[in-house]
């Protein structure tokens, strides 16, 4: 009977300093932030990424002769919508490093109600931009046959940030009131 007590407290004794300094070190220290912002695109890697995803649409619609003419206003609104867009987000890196942290609750009241100002002038940018990809994809969609068609949504909502609609569609079942 003492054996086995023995034996467990001795590799308990044996294991306890290899075991305090996993449990007891504590939190990691938080990654440096000059490090998380490092890992955001480039400009350069940006363009690049959306003109991947312009050319996989392209590609997974196998377009026809007809329908290849009617591609180039697509590709140009999809490519004035990705530099837009990497402009908005270059800029908000620039005010997320240039805020200051430490204010009065007032002054961080009026900051808020500032971004969200700036939103809604963001928001009917994009609106905008939308309505304008819209318009060029049109006549392009009108000419797709079924098959095609199927293929250009997913396509087209990878290249503007929409999430997939199986996902989108789920949560709008279960908002609406019963």
């Amino acid at each position: 009977m003492k054996m086995p007590v023995l034996a467990g407290a001795l590799a308990a004794l044996v294991l306890s300093p290899c075991l305090s300094n996993a449990t007891f070190a504590g939190p990691a220290d938080p990654p440096e932030k000059t490090e998380a912002r490092s890992a955001r695109f480039s400009a350069d890697e940006f363009a690049a990424y959306s003109d991947m995803r312009i050319a996989a649409l392209k590609s997974g619609l196998e377009l026809n002769t007809a329908q290849g003419k009617k591609w180039p206003a697509l590709e140009a609104a999809l490519r004035e919508e990705a530099r837009s867009h990497a402009e908005r987000a270059a800029q908000a890196h620039e005010k997320a490093e240039t805020s200051p942290e430490n204010r009065n609750p007032i002054e961080r009241l009026l900051d808020r109600a500032r971004k969200l100002e700036a939103q809604s002038a963001e928001l009917a940018v994009i609106a905008g931009e939308f309505e304008k990809l819209a318009d060029a994809a049109g006549p392009l969609y009108d000419s797709l046959d079924e098959a095609q068609k199927r293929k250009f949504e997913p396509l087209l909502r990878k290249h503007v940030g929409l999430p997939d609609r199986r996902y989108v569609e789920p949560q709008r079942e279960a908002q609406k009131p019963q």
